[in-house]
């Protein structure tokens, strides 16, 4: 499906309009890479994100802590899917794109912690983007306190 630039701005204002969440997170990123690739579905790559939360919600067992969701969320998408930080390459435009990370499965720290915002959103997780200075890292706020985490670094 051919989608027009002006058609994709059109798309990402209306949600620029609304709150950003974690739940529209992927679709806004997804939009913006429809300026690279105007024939990107981005409902497929939604729901290949959505397919990946239902494995990792598989593996969850009902009323277990958050942290044990983060671990199955860490599983599934670091060792089964291999999801990486691109070390060799970081600077590939690719990198960028976060449809390029879900097919490379590779990405540099700010897409892959929007993947993994996606993810925990759809698991009940409260996370939050956190910017450092040369990186960018995920904040998931427990119980029993903050865990900072890294998914560039796995």
């Amino acid at each position: 499906m051919l989608i027009h630039p002006a058609e994709a701005r059109r798309q990402f204002r209306e949600l620029a309009d609304e709150d950003i969440t974690n739940q529209n997170l992927a679709r806004g990123a997804l939009l913006i890479a429809l300026e690279d690739n105007p024939r990107l579905d981005v409902e497929s790559y939604l729901d290949e994100l959505a397919a990946l939360a239902v494995r990792v919600e598989r593996r969850c067992v009902a009323g277990e802590s958050a942290i044990f969701r983060l671990g199955h969320l860490h599983a599934e998408l670091f060792d089964v899917d291999g999801y990486r930080g691109d070390t060799s390459s970081y600077y590939d435009p690719r990198n960028a794109c976060l449809n390029e990370v879900i097919d490379r499965k590779l990405g540099i720290p700010i897409t892959l912690s929007v993947v993994y915002i996606e993810i925990g959103a759809r698991l009940g997780l409260k996370l939050e983007g956190v910017s450092f200075p040369s990186h960018f890292l995920v904040k998931c706020a427990l119980r029993e306190g903050a865990v900072i985490l890294d998914p560039y670094a796995r």
